[in-house]
C-alpha cells in the first residue's frame, strides 16, 4: 500500500515504464466515465421530453431542446484551449480532480431542476467544462509519460469515449426504467468519484526524454552553428508573446481541412442524440434502442483501433483513409431511412461508428500534422473551438426539421448529404502542394532542439517531441518513391 502510495506521489517515472501503463489504463477509464455519460445523452433526450412536456426541438418558449445534450458535448470540445492551458500550470492531476467535482456538480445539481432552463447551466455547461478538463488531461499525460509507444497509448485514450457509449448506454436505459432520470444523474456522479481515484495516479514527475531528439541533437547542434540558435531563440521569445495567433488561417490546407472538419461534426451526433427518438417511429421500445449505443460504442471502438494501424504503414495516405471514412458515414445515414426494423437500425450503427471511428483517428493526426510545431496547439485549438460550434447547432437543427416535418426521414437525408460535401471539400486540397522538404524538416528539428534548449535554461518546459511523430504521419500523407522527409531528416 506505502509502496502504491509511494508511486503515485513522490515516486520519479521513466516514459514507457510499467507505471506508463497504469497511468494509460487510468486516464482511459476516466474517458469511459466522462465521455461515456455524455455519450449516452440520446437515452436521456426523450425522458426528458416527457417530463418537461416538450417537442424535438422546442419548448413552449421556442428554445431548443437537444441544447441540452448539444451544448454538454460542444462544451467539451469548446474549452479545450483554456483547460490544456490550466493543464500545463496546475498539472494533469489537479485539472483532472477538479473536473471530475464539476461533472458532480452538473449532474446533481440536474436532478433537482424543475424546468429545462436550468439544466442548459447545470448539465450542458457545467458538465460539459467538466468533461473537457478530464478529457484534455487524459490526452496530455498519456504524452507525458509515452514517448516510444505513444500511438498505442493515445489510441487507448481515444477508444475511451467508445467503449463509454458502449456500456453506459444500457446502463443508463436501466436506470432510468428502475429509479427514474433524476436518481439516474445522482448515480452517474457518484460514478465520477472514481475519476477522482484514477487521477491519483497522474504523478507528474516524469523522466522525460526522447531518444530521437538525443541523435537530432548530437548530429546537427555543432553543424549548424550560432545563427541557427539564435535564431531559434527570437522565433521562440516572438512566439511566447503572442497571446492569440491567428496566422494559421493564413495556411490554404488547414483551412481546407477545418471547413471539412467542422461540417463533418455539424452531423456526426446526430444519430447519436435522435436515434433512440427515432425508433419509436419504428415502434422499437427504447429498451432495445438503447443497445443501439452497445453497437456504436464497440464498432466505433474497432474503427480507431484498426484506422490507428493504418497510420503506421507509409504506403497508406492518411487523408484518404479519412476522406473514405467520411464517404461511409454519410451514405449510411443518407440510407437510414431505409431501415425499418431493429436489426437493420442496428447494422447501420456498426457502419455508422466504424467509419466514424476511423474518422475520429485520421482526424486527429492529419489536423495535427498540417502545420509545424510552433502553431500546432492554435491549430488544434481553433479546430476544436469551431467544431464544438458546429456540434451545438447540428442535433437541434436536425430536431427542428424532424419537428416540422413529422418524421426523421429529411433530417437525415439532410445529415448524410452535409457529410458527404464535407469529404468533397478537401478535394480542394489537390489544388496546393505540401511545402514539406527535406532541407525544411531538417531545420524544423535543429530549431526544436534549440527551442528545448532555451526552454531548459529558462527553467521552462517545451513539449516539441510529439512533432516527430506528427512528420511521421506528414510523410504518410505524401506519396513519395524516395526516402521520407523524416528518414531524410536523419541521414
Amino acid at each position: 500500500m506505502f509502496h502504491l502510495l509511494h508511486c503515485c506521489l513522490k515516486a520519479t517515472h521513466k516514459q514507457d515504464s510499467r507505471w506508463s501503463l497504469v497511468v494509460c489504463i487510468s486516464a482511459t477509464f476516466t474517458q469511459i466515465i466522462n465521455m461515456g455519460i455524455l455519450r449516452s445523452s440520446g437515452v436521456l433526450f426523450p425522458v426528458l421530453m416527457q417530463e418537461f412536456g416538450t417537442t424535438r426541438e422546442r419548448t413552449g418558449k421556442l428554445q431548443i431542446n437537444t441544447w441540452v445534450s448539444s451544448l454538454a458535448l460542444s462544451t467539451s470540445l469548446l474549452a479545450a484551449p483554456l483547460l490544456g492551458h490550466l493543464t500545463e500550470k496546475f498539472g494533469c492531476r489537479l485539472v483532472t480532480i477538479t473536473g471530475a467535482l464539476t461533472i458532480m456538480m452538473g449532474l446533481v445539481t440536474s436532478s433537482f431542476v424543475q424546468n429545462l432552463e436550468l439544466l442548459y447551466f447545470t448539465y450542458g455547461t457545467l458538465t460539459g467544462l467538466g468533461a473537457c478538463a478530464c478529457r484534455t488531461s487524459a490526452f496530455l499525460v498519456v504524452a507525458m509519460y509515452f514517448n516510444k509507444k505513444r500511438s498505442f497509448a493515445t489510441g487507448s485514450v481515444t477508444m475511451g469515449p467508445s467503449l463509454g457509449m458502449f456500456m453506459w448506454g444500457p446502463i443508463a436505459q436501466v436506470l432510468l426504467d428502475s429509479v427514474g432520470w433524476r436518481n439516474t444523474f445522482r448515480i452517474m456522479a457518484a460514478c465520477c468519484c472514481l475519476i477522482i481515484i484514477a487521477a491519483v495516479t497522474y504523478n507528474p514527475n516524469v523522466d522525460e526524454k526522447d531518444k530521437m531528439l538525443e541523435k537530432v541533437e548530437s548530429g546537427k547542434e555543432n553543424s549548424e552553428g550560432d545563427n541557427e540558435v539564435h535564431s531559434a531563440m527570437l522565433r521562440t521569445k516572438k512566439e511566447k508573446g503572442k497571446i492569440v495567433d491567428l496566422s494559421v488561417f493564413m495556411i490554404p490546407q488547414y483551412c481546407i481541412l477545418v471547413a471539412s472538419f467542422t461540417l463533418m461534426f455539424l452531423c456526426r451526433f446526430i444519430p447519436n442524440i435522435h436515434l433512440v427518438k427515432y425508433s419509436e417511429e419504428l415502434n422499437v421500445t427504447a429498451e432495445k434502442a438503447s443497445k443501439y449505443y452497445m453497437f456504436l460504442g464497440l464498432s466505433s471502438a474497432v474503427g480507431r483501433l484498426l484506422s490507428g494501424r493504418l497510420c503506421d504503414v507509409k504506403c497508406i495516405n492518411i487523408q484518404y483513409v479519412n476522406q473514405l471514412a467520411i464517404a461511409i458515414t454519410g451514405m449510411a445515414t443518407v440510407l437510414l431511412p431505409l431501415a425499418r426494423t431493429f436489426v437493420s437500425v442496428a447494422f447501420y450503427t456498426v457502419v455508422f461508428g466504424f467509419a466514424d471511428g476511423a474518422f475520429m483517428t485520421t482526424q486527429n493526426v492529419i489536423l495535427l500534422s498540417i502545420v509545424g510545431p510552433e502553431r500546432r496547439a492554435t491549430a488544434f485549438g481553433f479546430g476544436n473551438m469551431l467544431c464544438a460550434f458546429a456540434v451545438a447547432s447540428g442535433p437541434p437543427l436536425a430536431g427542428l426539421i424532424a419537428d416540422k416535418l413529422g418524421s426523421y426521414q429529411f433530417a437525415f437525408y439532410a445529415a448524410g448529404s452535409l457529410i458527404l460535401i464535407s469529404g468533397a471539400v478537401q478535394f480542394l486540397l489537390l489544388c496546393f502542394k505540401s511545402t514539406a522538404k527535406g532541407k525544411q524538416t531538417q531545420r524544423q528539428l535543429v530549431t526544436m532542439v534549440t527551442s528545448e534548449k532555451l526552454g531548459n535554461m529558462t527553467g521552462e518546459c517545451t513539449d516539441n517531441k510529439e512533432y516527430l511523430a506528427s512528420l511521421y504521419v506528414q510523410s504518410a500523407l505524401e506519396k513519395n518513391n524516395g526516402k521520407t522527409p523524416l528518414v531524410q531528416a536523419f541521414n
